[in-house]
């Protein structure tokens, strides 16, 4: 089984005999190693995502009615509201002044969207839905390394996928 972390890599390393030294070098490398793999990915889902006819920024709060929902549930709850897209990522993140749960997420749609549906099938909170009019790849490039920075900070979750969904051609 592959260690998650580094410092599970470091102590697995350590634990089969090799140096501190060399522990070190290897698990920092090998961080690294998927900290660039996963920009990558990131990368060309993005570019995906914005090759959909509709693409939109869009963030999942959590009312405080809700707040004692287990989060699996409602990370279910989220998959199933994008279930129509044809491709999104999003990452979970907590707020700053209160540090409260909510999501983040780049999602694209072959067709426009109805907000009022988007809301009512979280029926969580509230969802900010932000249309990408223009792309601009400054912007979005800013708005990865933020999901980015959050997933690999160690009090996320972590990045979360569509499967890929073939759209239909005409």
């Amino acid at each position: 089984m592959k260690a998650k972390n580094f410092l599970d890599r470091f102590h697995d390393l350590v634990s089969k005999g090799h140096t501190t030294d060399y522990a070190i070098d290897r698990a920092y490398h090998n961080s690294e190693h998927s900290r660039r793999k996963q920009k990558m990915r990131v990368k060309k889902r993005v570019n995906v995502i914005l090759d959909c006819e509709f693409s939109y920024f869009m963030t999942f709060t959590i009312s405080p009615d809700n707040e004692d929902q287990k989060k699996e549930i409602i990370i279910r709850k989220i998959r199933k509201t994008l279930s129509t897209a044809c491709l999104w990522i999003a990452n979970e993140d907590y707020g700053d002044q209160y540090g409260r749960l909510h999501f983040h997420a780049l999602v694209g749609y072959d067709s426009k969207i109805d907000y009022y549906l988007i809301y009512k099938k979280y029926g969580f909170g509230a969802v900010n839905v932000e249309p990408i009019f223009r792309i601009n790849p400054e912007a979005i490039t800013k708005y990865l390394q933020k999901l980015t920075f959050h997933a690999l900070k160690g009090s996320t979750g972590g990045l979360m996928y569509s499967r890929i969904k073939k759209r239909l051609t005409a």
